[in-house]
């Protein structure tokens, strides 16, 4: 198993957390809060307002690192980083369960959910339904401490209060999530990768996230590895025309391996691209990750080369 900072969930950055959209301010997105904290439960809400289409546009552009989200493109799950095609549809989801937290995480003890964040602008992330949904995340919400109270944030002059709302305040934070948000903490340092593409938690916020979220699941390590095996595919078809003519020389060669040695750093930072965090391991361990796979003879050139453009980049 081979330590490394960056994994498969990147820290999600770019959200105003004072500035939520507009739907979530309106009127009836207040009478919905109110109405749920009387209730003392999540049922109010009916999906009007966190599933409107100005949410889900913002929250698709932190997925990509976008200040403006083009027609064409895909958004990725803040979890996982998948898009639609490995990831299950993409959805809007309460990082804290906005319905009864899964007995699981309470000691078999009721605890009516975080209703009164139920549209709270930090509390609304995007997640493929892989990652989200009844067999994975659903209503589970571990925590280290205890649960935070639930109250009313609408004032007696129908002011929202979100002070004591926002996941980064110190009420919420005082709980000690076991679960990772990436809007606010740094994925980076709870997780390591092994060179196949497997996932481990460093930390029990990364195992408990890891487990609870399935990001070694199959679909997931397969996508994965199918970014490694593009890489070296190019790299292996240059190697196995160079072989067959020798006599065009090196040039060519190298010019092509410089190719794609470009392209998979430029690929590691280019955030509308899935799996980001894997795509800079292999940058960073390319001679446990890449020149294995690649024939032993070529393996010394192949690995200058990738060395002096990555000192250049």
């Amino acid at each position: 198993m081979i330590n490394q900072k960056r994994i498969t969930m990147r820290r999600i950055n770019g959200k105003d957390f004072s500035k939520p959209p507009k739907v979530l301010l309106r009127p009836g997105a207040k009478t919905k809060i109110n109405q749920s904290c009387i209730n003392g439960n999540g049922k109010s809400y009916n999906g009007n307002h966190y599933k409107h289409i100005d949410v889900k546009i913002e929250l698709k552009k932190y997925s990509l690192g976008l200040l403006k989200l083009p027609e064409d493109a895909n958004a990725k799950c803040y979890y996982c980083e998948s898009t639609i095609e490995v990831g299950a549809s993409l959805q809007v989801e309460h990082y804290r369960p906005k319905d009864a937290v899964d007995k699981e995480d309470t000691n078999g003890n009721p605890y009516a959910g975080y209703y009164h964040l139920g549209l709270e602008w930090t509390n609304l992330l995007l997640a493929c339904a892989n990652c989200n949904g009844s067999g994975a995340k659903g209503t589970r919400f571990p925590i280290k401490y205890n649960r935070a109270i639930q109250f009313n944030p609408i004032l007696t002059n129908s002011i929202l209060d979100r002070t004591k709302l926002k996941a980064s305040s110190s009420e919420l934070l005082s709980e000690g999530p076991l679960l990772i948000n990436p809007e606010i903490q740094e994925p980076d340092t709870h997780f390591t990768y092994s060179s196949s593409g497997n996932i481990k938690g460093k930390t029990e916020e990364g195992r408990t996230t890891g487990s609870i979220l399935k990001l070694d699941r199959i679909l997931l390590r397969k996508a994965r590895i199918d970014v490694l095996r593009s890489y070296i595919n190019m790299f292996n078809a240059f190697i196995v025309s160079h072989k067959r003519n020798p006599s065009a020389g090196w040039a060519m060669f190298d010019d092509l391996v410089e190719g794609v040695c470009k392209q998979m750093i430029d690929d590691s930072n280019n955030l509308e691209l899935t799996y980001i965090q894997w795509r800079k391991f292999i940058c960073s361990h390319f001679i446990l990750t890449v020149l294995p796979q690649i024939d032993i003879n070529y393996r010394i050139r192949v690995y200058l080369i990738y060395r002096d453009i990555k000192r250049r980049n």
